[in-house]
């Protein structure tokens, strides 16, 4: 007679956590390594994004705009560095890279090219410079006039680009198969996890060993799916800032996961370098 293995149940359809959200977090998905919480930090930058988005789109005075956009300045700053420490981790975290398929590390300096050349972060680099100067407030090393200036050439299109391009370079990485991801247990000693979607495991853990085998389920829905949702959102929601023939996402194509993944690098090689402008001192 032949023997019945462990069976696999069907999961309840889970979400990823929410730091800010009121509900029960009990089932709500959370990162379970280095990877996936680097994802995590590019979701919450994301969400803050989306935020401000809104505000812009319901501004009806030009200038209220233009601090709404001001405002845009700190949640995109923080997505770029986010992105790039997702990059960063792909290239160099060895659970990360084991968890790489062969030859994905390939195109990874080209993708952390573009989003330096296209996004301007870093010192004396404008984004960088408005959120650092004027965001929260006007900083006390530069005068009233000087703020104006900087602020004056912050424009709606070229947030729209460097969103663009950090939101093009997430999507890349969210092909990869490197996340990992678990949920809360009801009992004590127990974890859950998702190292390989869909199946989360259940296991009972003793000084950090594994003893026992609990169960398997399927996942109703991947996390990376609250990912890709709310990218499409804030692309749909975020178009009204760009002029009519700037280059921009207009819409989505599923490729397989090949020697050439990262398709969306080669979307921004013919864009030029983000320019840099210092502020003019105002006397």
């Amino acid at each position: 007679m032949a023997e019945i293995g462990m069976p696999i149940y069907a999961d309840i359809e889970r979400h990823l956590l929410d730091p800010v959200g009121v509900d029960d977090a009990k089932h709500h998905w959370s990162p379970s390594n280095s990877a996936a919480g680097k994802l995590f930090r590019c979701v919450e930058c994301l969400r803050d994004v989306r935020e401000q988005i809104e505000h812009i789109a319901n501004a009806k005075v030009k200038d209220k705009q233009k601090r709404r956009a001001k405002m845009l300045t700190t949640p995109l700053h923080s997505l770029a560095v986010c992105v790039r420490d997702l990059l960063n981790d792909c290239s160099s975290n060895p659970d990360t890279v084991k968890s790489m398929p062969a030859d994905a590390h390939k195109l990874l300096p080209a993708m952390l090219a573009a989003l330096t050349r296209h996004v301007p972060v870093g010192k004396d680099r404008l984004l960088s410079q408005v959120r650092d100067k004027t965001a929260a407030h006007v900083d006390k090393s530069i005068r009233p006039f000087q703020a104006r200036e900087l602020i004056r050439k912050l424009e709606l299109h070229d947030l729209g680009l460097w969103l663009d391009v950090s939101i093009g370079i997430l999507c890349e990485l969210l092909k990869l198969p490197i996340y990992s991801w678990g949920c809360e247990s009801l009992e004590a000693n127990v974890i859950r996890v998702m190292m390989c979607e869909p199946f989360l495991v259940t296991m009972r853990v003793e000084d950090e060993q594994v003893v026992e085998l609990m169960g398997v389920h399927m996942v109703a829905r991947s996390p990376k799916r609250d990912v890709s949702d709310l990218i499409i959102e804030i692309v749909n929601d975020s178009r009204f800032m760009f002029r009519p023939n700037d280059p921009q996402i207009k819409g989505w194509v599923k490729g397989p996961l090949s020697e050439t993944w990262a398709n969306t690098v080669e979307c921004f090689s013919h864009l030029g370098e983000a320019v840099e402008e210092k502020p003019t001192a105002t006397t």
